[in-house]
């Protein structure tokens, strides 16, 4: 009842001791809530019309019974819906649970004290005796008297209909895979038009899911018969903490820059629920980020519920296992590799093979956390010069070990790109090369504008030894923390900065590649030191750099190469744009685009109204920020923007001082004419720091059994209105086919300008409570490959700088010609003729013996749990 905080307030006092009974006490409190409860005429006809009794004969069957009903003030020609008379008639029945099954007894007054209500499903027999035909009743209601018990037979009857249609959905969510069913997810499925059924009304299919629920046999799903009453209160052999141990302190640690097995990023640095002040907050471990999470943030963790439509509980996370046993190395393989390198660069244990064979995709990391291998690499070797490399490669082909390998840099790819094949695809031992000993600025010629770079250098190590230099090279994707220099020439990357600096081919002047027959690289008839100079383009026939770009580490190892840099801007500013809906904010991006290159801002990102509400609830404020925050919401609305709806786009300008104040004065009059407003430097430097930690979201979801991932597109701008609804309706649709509990997170930004079309790069997330760890990963797959194929189907491209690795090798047909495939093989012929380079990524993968699941036919998909 709506006045049971006000009782619990101001009623009488019960103390709690050792010899206190708690059912009773609760018991006696619901008992006075119920005789607090006020019933009118209104609720009488509320009953009735959902019976389809005559409103004056439940009335009087009601009073008879010695209820008390007031006349009610509204009239009778007032049109009740059934959302409206459902309520009324509940609460109607609270008065009458010494009468109903002891089931719905136990929903609307819970708990109650045992006596009350029938057996589960049964009525009373002077109910049985005393029902009537309402047909005949209808008819002639003058003459007729109803009986009270006449009245319950019949609202019995529809009651018990509804737990029926909980106990089928239950039914049908176990078949579908589900091991443990929810409260919620009964009435998500409960409130669907599905297979034909028409959906409950609200507040019925919350009690016939709380019912059903309350009878399912733990961690099976099944239903027990036997169930009723109240829930059996779980034995416990020992008091739990309120939240784990790892967090039960967030005092700040010394940044280390160790980095983490099963999570993104560093060690040092994740995202931890715990409760703040009686409420669960989420908190980040570390002030690696700034402001990103320092203080706990209420929000976010109300984010997460609210837009996943689901339920959390701090403490139910997914458990902290032991690293897994592995199989040994291949016989022979260890001493074999240590004739060519020093024993210390040689690993086989579990991490480091672990490490090895995994990158950053969902699928990755979801089988580490889980601790679910599939085929890890035999051995890691660090190489730190090129002869080493080469004298691995020449080891792989001639020894008498002959092994596979594999060129793994930060291991930030999201393609499974560095996963070894099934053995039924190559059984050959397979050996990743940990190309980060490779990792020195070998040289900067400023007057050329060029920088010859090892290969296994990370973006932000690159970008610090620039800066001593004076220079830069302008790379900046979301991963530069971790990403290396060779892994954005093998997946062909992009970065932030793309607009002034451009993507990773345009940067890329001279590229050395190491083979089994030896380095290869293109002087262009140059007899200097290598990386002394360069060209950014001859007409001299094919270009190695077209062959590398993209190649993913299946024709060579690029051991370094020679970069294009600049010198570092004079000037550098943030700002940030909020415009009142994604439409609007999309036609400033069109119009950005359209600018001469020379003036357009250095990065313009436009994030979406859930995006924006992410970055709000990652920058919680404290009282005195929360009172500037509702002050600038005012001024907004006052302008006609509602956070409710609202995007905004983040911009970075770099350069002279004056391309800065020129790339500002063009904007203005695209701001006005799109009915943006300007939010600020700081919001725009907030929204770019965001980029660094939102990858360390994903692990904090994976922790409560939340799985999500990004997808990216190159869209032209004349479709790219129509990709992303397209996304939106495939993934609604089969998350709702696959009976998922909630709904899918489905978010969008828009990030690199080109004069054809704009990037999309879009989340997706979902909660997989209930499913089996495999299980889950299967459900998952089955949506990534759905939006991946209706994101084709709507005109975007398959990636624009992610890569295809293998998770997106069985969808590379669809915009990749035969003969282009054929020679993209015949090149790999020539330069790895014995597939010493055996990762197996994009035009070189082969499918494995066993289908992959989001190949696997659908009816064998579903039942697959």
């Amino acid at each position: 009842p709506s006045y049971g905080n006000v009782h619990m307030q101001l009623g009488p006092a019960n103390i709690l001791d050792g010899s206190a009974n708690l059912p009773e006490i609760l018991s006696s409190v619901q008992e006075k809530l119920v005789d607090l409860t006020s019933l009118s005429t209104l609720h009488g006809r509320a009953l009735a019309e959902l019976l389809e009794l005559p409103t004056p004969l439940v009335c009087t069957a009601l009073t008879d019974a010695g209820i008390s009903m007031r006349t009610s003030r509204f009239s009778d020609g007032v049109r009740l819906t059934d959302a409206q008379r459902w309520p009324l008639a509940l609460q109607t029945a609270a008065m009458l649970k010494d009468r109903l099954p002891r089931h719905w007894a136990h929903w609307l007054v819970e708990p109650v004290a045992e006596g009350y209500g029938g057996q589960p499903g049964e009525l009373s027999e002077a109910a049985i005796s005393e029902a009537v035909d309402r047909d005949d009743v209808a008819k002639d209601y003058e003459s007729s008297v109803l009986d009270v018990d006449a009245v319950v037979a019949a609202l019995s009857e529809q009651l018990e209909e509804a737990v029926a249609a909980g106990r089928g959905a239950a039914e049908r969510l176990h078949e579908s895979g589900m091991l443990k069913i929810t409260e919620e997810h009964l009435v998500q499925q409960l409130l669907q038009t599905q297979d034909g059924r028409r959906p409950l009304p609200p507040p019925l299919a919350r009690g016939a899911a709380a019912i059903v629920a309350r009878q399912l046999l733990p961690r099976t799903g099944k239903l027990d018969s036997d169930a009723v009453g109240p829930a059996k209160v779980r034995e416990t052999s020992k008091v739990e903490s309120l939240w784990p141990d790892a967090v039960n302190s967030l005092a700040p640690m010394q940044q280390r820059n160790e980095e983490a097995l099963d999570r993104w990023g560093f060690k040092d640095t994740r995202f931890v629920a715990r409760w703040v002040d009686g409420q669960p907050a989420v908190q980040m471990a570390s002030k690696r980020y700034g402001s990103v999470g320092e203080r706990p943030s209420f929000q976010l963790w109300a984010f997460f519920q609210r837009e996943l439509k689901v339920s959390m509980g701090v403490r139910d996370t997914l458990p902290e296992k032991p690293l897994p046993d592995l199989p040994p190395p291949a016989d022979g393989l260890v001493a074999q590799l240590s004739e060519v390198l020093p024993n210390a660069r040689i690993r086989s244990d579990v991490e480091a093979r672990l490490r090895g064979g995994t990158g950053h995709a969902l699928a990755d990391i979801w089988r580490l956390r889980i601790r679910e291998t599939l085929r890890m690499p035999d051995a890691v070797v660090r190489p730190e010069t090129e002869d080493e490399v080469l004298a691995v490669l020449r080891a792989a082909e001639s020894g008498s070990v002959r092994f596979a390998v594999v060129p793994v840099g930060g291991r930030t790819n999201v393609t499974s790109a560095t996963a070894c094949p099934e053995k039924t695809v190559d059984s050959r031992p397979f050996v990743a090369m940990d190309m980060r000993g490779l990792s020195k600025v070998l040289s900067v010629n400023k007057e050329d504008g060029l920088a010859h770079v090892q290969a296994g250098i990370t973006g932000s190590a690159l970008k610090e030894a620039l800066r001593k230099q004076g220079v830069t090279m302008g790379m900046e994707p979301d991963s530069m923390e971790l990403s290396t220099l060779g892994g954005w020439i093998a997946t062909r990357a992009s970065g932030m900065k793309r607009a002034k600096y451009g993507n990773i081919e345009d940067m890329l002047l001279e590229v050395r590649l190491a083979t089994t027959g030896g380095i290869v690289w293109q002087s262009h008839g140059s007899k200097g030191s290598v990386g002394a100079a360069a060209f950014s383009r001859t007409s001299s026939g094919m270009d190695l750099r077209g062959l590398v770009l993209g190649s993913e580490g299946c024709l060579g190892i690029v051991t370094s190469a020679v970069v294009r840099v600049r010198p570092l801007p004079e000037a550098v500013e943030h700002q940030s744009v909020i415009f009142p809906n994604w439409d609007l904010g999309a036609k400033f991006m069109r119009e950005v685009a359209r600018l001469p290159a020379a003036i357009r801002p250095t990065s313009c990102r436009l994030m979406d109204n859930r995006q924006l509400k992410l970055a709000q609830a990652l920058r919680e404020d404290d009282s005195r920020g929360q009172l500037r925050t509702l002050a600038k919401q005012a001024f907004l609305r006052m302008n006609g923007v509602s956070l409710e709806g609202a995007s905004a786009v983040t911009l970075l300008f770099e350069g002279s001082r004056q391309e800065v104040v020129l790339q500002k004065r063009a904007l203005g009059p695209l701001v006005r004419s799109t009915r943006g407003l300007w939010g600020g430097a700081s919001s725009g430097e907030a929204g770019y720091a965001l980029t660094f930690a939102i990858a360390y979201i994903r692990d904090f979801g994976l922790d409560y059994r939340i799985l999500s991932e990004s997808l990216e597109t190159l869209a032209p701008w004349s479709v790219v209105a129509s990709v992303w609804p397209a996304v939106q309706a495939a993934v609604i649709e089969e998350h709702r086919a696959l009976r998922i509990p909630g709904r899918p997170f489905l978010s969008v930004r828009m990030t690199q300008l080109y004069d054809e079309g704009a990037v999309l790069y879009m989340y997706m997330a979902i909660s997989t409570a209930g499913l089996t760890c495999q299980r889950a990963l299967q459900v998952f797959q089955r949506l990534e490959h759905t939006a991946r194929r209706a994101i084709l189907d709507a005109g975007g491209c398959l990636s624009h700088h992610h890569g295809v690795g293998k998770i997106r090798a069985e969808l590379l047909p669809s915009g990749l010609e035969p003969l282009v495939a054929d020679a993209a093989r015949g090149v790999k012929a020539v330069l790895d003729p014995r597939n010493v380079l055996g990762a197996g990524n994009g035009a070189w993968w082969t499918p494995p013996s066993s289908l992959t699941p989001q190949s696997q036919p659908h009816q064998e998909r579903l039942s697959g749990a």
